[in-house]
């Protein structure tokens, strides 16, 4: 298909949603995915897993942001959508999550469709977004704000 007009497969992504608020969630007391925890890193595992089987560029960069590249030209600026899938204690299941999953639904269906684009394009699913070790740590990361001093002198909010 050469259309630009995107249909996306809603009850796939709606069974993505429901798939990923699975992972972490604690009974009637909210999803617990904090960064680098074991919740954390099994939604990473599912992400990655869907990103490949979507025929899509896996990328980690060394703040652990994921990346799901489609058209990838190194020489190009590319344009990015996402978010983050890690959590605050309790949260609720669309909380970033939503915004990773709606990109990696339309980045999907744009490869399916064979849609032509004029940039590439990146899904990011951010690492640490909600503060485990101060928050918005992936983000920060990626726009050159996170020194290697910073890195070895950060704890968490217990300590660690």
């Amino acid at each position: 298909m050469s259309s630009n007009l995107l249909q996306v497969d809603f009850p796939r992504l709606k069974s993505d949603v429901e798939a990923l608020a699975a992972i972490g969630r604690a009974d009637d007391q909210g999803i617990y995915r904090m960064a680098f925890s074991e919740g954390d890193m099994q939604a990473r595992s599912w992400l990655q897993e869907r990103i490949v089987q979507a025929g899509l560029e896996l990328y980690q960069d060394g703040a652990a942001n994921l990346f799901g590249r489609l058209a990838w030209d190194p020489d190009k600026p590319s344009v990015m959508v996402g978010s983050h899938i890690d959590t605050v204690p309790g949260a609720g299941h669309l909380d970033g999550a939503l915004g990773v999953l709606c990109g990696l639904e339309a980045l999907r269906s744009m490869k399916e469709q064979g849609i032509s684009l004029k940039r590439p394009l990146e899904l990011v699913a951010f690492s640490d977004e909600e503060g485990r070790f101060s928050g918005m740590f992936g983000s920060q990361a990626l726009c050159g704000d996170i020194s290697p001093q910073w890195i070895h002198a950060a704890r968490d909010l217990s300590g660690m």
